[in-house]
């Protein structure tokens, strides 16, 4: 928990190879050293646990503050993602761990759906969430929804799947845009973007969603 070796001495994520490295041009100075294993195995990039190999990963959280005699709530969440291959093994841990999010910053609604309940449902409306997480380093996820579009067809309402032109675009906070996450038509669903911000320095950025007549923008800050 405090990047270093039993000995006191700092982790270097590129020169402590023995499971895996950093990948994808990443500056070894950019990388925290207090979670290990902090890159992008999706994209293929930052500190990537690469050995194929039975492996066994102990796991402790805190310090916490205790006063005798006063009691006090410890909430863990442990997720396993399964999915079809490794990678989307990776997709699905993140849904569940963002639906986790929620569902502890509802205080445990049990009216939340699920992540497979909600990808069956259409949105309704055009939203743009907060990404998760916030503040991030280097990755975070951006997730949207695109609604049907509701056409009257010989005085009656028909429901589609119609969807719309989205652009997803990332800003610094003098307004210079920094990427392009998504530029092309989208059917009505839910979607989410992943952002990688490794090679840029930390600070605050904007990301900005249109489509339709739909436009919002949400502040979120990296901080390395």
């Amino acid at each position: 928990m405090t990047g270093k070796f039993p000995n006191g001495q700092m982790y270097d994520p590129c020169a402590y190879t023995p499971l895996g490295g950093v990948l994808g041009g990443v500056d070894c100075n950019l990388v925290n050293p207090l979670y290990w294993f902090s890159g992008d195995p999706i994209n293929i990039i930052g500190w990537l646990d690469t050995l194929g190999t039975d492996q066994r990963t102990v796991i402790n959280s805190g310090p916490f503050n205790l006063e005798i005699g006063k009691p006090i709530t410890i909430i863990y969440a442990y997720i396993i993602g399964r999915g079809t291959d490794r990678l989307n093994s990776i997709t699905k841990a993140r849904e569940i761990a963002a639906f986790t999010h929620q569902f502890y910053q509802s205080n445990f609604d049990d009216n939340l759906v699920s992540v497979e309940e909600e990808k069956t449902n259409i949105p309704t409306e055009f939203i743009l969430y907060q990404n998760y997480p916030n503040p991030f380093n280097p990755s975070t996820t951006i997730k949207f929804s695109i609604p049907n579009v509701t056409l009257s067809l010989s005085s009656r309402a028909e429901s589609r799947d119609e969807g719309a032109r989205v652009q997803l675009k990332v800003y610094d906070i003098l307004g210079n845009e920094v990427t392009t996450l998504v530029d092309e038509y989208r059917n009505a669903g839910n979607y989410e973007i992943d952002f990688n911000a490794s090679k840029l320095s930390s600070g605050v950025y904007f990301y900005r969603l249109q489509a339709g007549g739909f436009v919002q923008t949400n502040k979120m800050i990296l901080m390395k």
